[in-house]
């Protein structure tokens, strides 16, 4: 219905006129419209385009009022007024294509919809389920408006066998905006997974949904839903066992309301809530469990703020809380005003001690960034050494940093620090680091194959997977274009040589696989370790949708 379209044309009102804010006669139809309130909104409308003629966007809306209310011919000749507005072109179409329908003018429906497609409107998942579309769904024409997408191993080059696929709801979700290991929440002996759609609409604009699955089954465990611009799961980590109930729980940021909370991963209620005192600092952009640091049998957590002016304006402030109580154990503060220290976290410990990694993406000269690692001794963090970035850096440690596990063969996990921007072969190719973490030595430097490509979209761990006793890597490179444009490939590294082990590349065009990628264990029971991959760009039912994939390993 043509409800579910206002939500997409107030974003594109709103982008085509950033310069101009909206008259408070539109505002106020706006508001109206929100309450249904159609008729009071018409005439709001009609008063107003009887002296600004001009102003494109009161057409539309005024059609949307008048569609809502059945008003259909009179829908249609607003709706044209507003065809002349580039961001609302598509839009308009669309709707007047409905008007088109639900008069039984299906010619005129379908050509209006061939317009629409032509102009940009790409909402498929709305295609295909319109309920004022109906009329026209079974003819050729309709069919030949909806692209084909490929459908599991029939996406990849490589010979592959997909153990799920999940679909995002509906377009510009960001379904997979993040996708990471959890322990094993069911019960069944297999590691499952949590992921998120952080601009997902859910009560609100880009509230933003955390999903809980069993990797075994593909089953939907569990969701949660942020509060409207909350972003719920800008951020996702393994929080450890926190309630001490014996099941691993799910940490989830929510940046946009500066918040990060302590999910239960046996039932998804909500176990801690953790917030910032300082509005706006971006508190939950990234975060992860530390282990149980305190030794209170409980695991605790550590919550970055990139945008916290604590230590200078956007240096950053990297937060560490106990999981039982939420009281703080450590605060680090970013280096230098700029410095956005908080951007990617990750950490390890057992009995207390380990390794913390904090990025600074903007931190440095140039402000090419940096990844600071400290040692963990209980309560306390001490720097330990720092990852620099290299003359084609651009933002190292932006969104990606991990403690790979034991690269080396040493008996110390090592670090990771991406640089997904690098320009080593051209803008955007993509370049990560990995360092000892016994010496702070440089192990491994490994680059994207080609400008574009975006190399090192990913916290990349996998395990061992060509049981050689090393960690091995599994890096996302979401632009790739070897075969689709933009398709995306993801590349599994040998940990102990830098060689290349697999890689799985997309043959569909905008699915941008490996927005993510980390090993997932042996969920099928073959003794082989599988991944999991995500496309958070994918079209699958309309702009920025999103899939994930699980895909059976096949290196031994």
């Amino acid at each position: 219905m043509v409800m579910r379209v206002l939500g997409l044309i107030l974003v594109l009102v709103a982008a085509g006129r950033a310069q101009q804010a909206p008259p408070p006669e539109v505002r106020q139809a706006r508001q109206l419209l929100g309450q249904k309130k159609y008729g009071e909104a018409e005439k709001v409308l009609a008063a107003f385009v009887a002296t600004q003629p001009q102003h494109l966007g009161a057409w539309y809306f005024l059609g949307y009022a008048r569609h809502a209310a059945g008003k259909l011919d009179e829908a249609l000749a607003a709706y044209r007024k507003s065809f002349a507005h580039p961001a609302i072109k598509p839009t308009a179409l669309y709707n007047a294509a409905c008007v088109c329908a639900r008069s039984e003018k299906p010619d005129q429906a379908l050509a209006y919809l061939e317009q629409a497609v032509a102009a940009g409107f790409k909402n498929w998942g709305l295609l295909r389920t319109d309920a004022e579309l109906a009329q026209v769904r079974g003819r050729d024409r309709f069919a030949a408006l909806i692209p084909t997408f490929l459908e599991g191993a029939d996406a990849f080059v490589e010979k592959v066998r997909i153990l799920h696929c999940l679909d995002g709801e509906s377009a510009n979700d960001q379904f997979g905006w993040v996708a990471r290991p959890m322990g094993d929440l069911d019960g069944d002996g297999a590691i499952d997974f949590a992921t998120s759609a952080p601009t997902k609409t859910a009560g609100g604009p880009a509230a933003g949904r955390v999903y809980a699955y069993s990797s075994r089954t593909g089953k939907l465990l569990f969701q949660r839903d942020g509060t409207p611009k909350a972003r719920l799961g800008s951020s996702l980590a393994g929080a450890g066992d926190v309630d001490k109930d014996g099941t691993p729980d799910v940490l989830a940021g929510a940046p946009g309301a500066g918040a990060a909370y302590v999910f239960s991963g046996r039932d998804g209620k909500t176990i801690l809530t953790l917030t910032s005192k300082e509005a706006g600092d971006g508190f939950g952009i990234k975060l992860c469990g530390l282990g149980d640091l305190d030794g209170d049998g409980c695991a605790d957590v550590l919550v970055g703020a990139w945008r916290s002016g604590a230590a200078g304006k956007d240096a950053g402030r990297a937060y560490a809380f106990s999981g039982k109580t939420g009281k703080s154990l450590f605060v680090l503060d970013g280096p230098q005003a700029g410095a956005r220290y908080g951007s990617a976290v990750d950490a390890v410990s057992a009995n207390g001690k380990g390794l913390l990694v904090v990025g600074a993406m903007n931190d440095g000269p140039g402000q090419r960034g940096r990844a600071y690692v400290y040692k963990l001794d209980g309560a306390k963090a001490t720097p330990f050494f720092r990852i620099e970035p290299d003359a084609t850096s651009r933002h190292l440690g932006q969104y990606f940093v991990s403690i790979l596990g034991d690269v080396d063969g040493d008996v110390t996990p090592d670090v990771y620090a991406s640089d997904f921007g690098n320009t080593a072969k051209g803008p955007s190719t993509g370049r990560v680091f990995i360092h000892s973490g016994k010496t702070g030595a440089r192990l491994h430097t490994l680059t994207g194959s080609a400008a574009g490509e975006g190399f090192g979209t990913s916290p990349s761990w996998a395990g061992d997977v060509d049981g050689d006793g090393c960690a091995d890597l599994a890096i996302g490179a979401w632009q790739h274009g070897s075969a689709a444009k933009s398709g995306g490939r993801c590349y599994v590294y040998s940990g102990k040589t830098g060689a290349i082990l697999a890689t799985y590349t997309s043959r569909q065009a905008n699915d941008t696989l490996g927005f993510d990628a980390c090993g997932l264990g042996d969920v099928d029971g073959d003794g082989a370790i599988d991944f999991l991959f995500t496309s958070a760009w994918s079209e699958i039912q309309g702009p920025q949708t999103g899939r994930i994939w699980i895909v059976a390993g096949t290196v031994k």
